[in-house]
């Protein structure tokens, strides 16, 4: 006697888990010619991503590279200057999400 085989179906699908903030920014007094580190952090899954933006502009971290943007979302600037002084903003953002969110506006006096 034949046993008839058993089919077993598999789904998959994408979960996708909203990003929570572990670091607000706050307002900070950095140090002219120190390397200094403004604070934003969020996790998630998928990994949020994040860009800065100073008095509204990007913070193209990519091509000035007195500015370095920590895996968790964190800007560091080496060497401050004093132009360095406005507001920044952390934008948090998800898998394409063009809106995003945006942290506190950071003041640099």
């Amino acid at each position: 006697r034949r046993v008839p085989k058993t089919h077993r179906s598999e789904s998959k699908f994408t979960l996708f888990i909203e990003f929570f903030v572990t670091q607000f920014p706050d307002d900070q007094n950095l140090r002219v010619g120190k390397t200094e580190t403004v604070l934003c952090s969020a996790e998630g899954y998928p990994k949020p991503t994040f860009v800065w933006y100073k008095n509204f502009k990007r913070v193209k971290t990519e091509e000035d590279p007195r500015f370095t943007l920590l895996p968790n979302g964190s800007l560091v600037i080496d060497p401050v200057h004093e132009s360095d002084t406005g507001d920044y903003i952390c934008r948090i953002t998800q898998l394409g999400d063009k809106v995003g969110t945006s942290l506190r506006e950071q003041r640099k006096d």
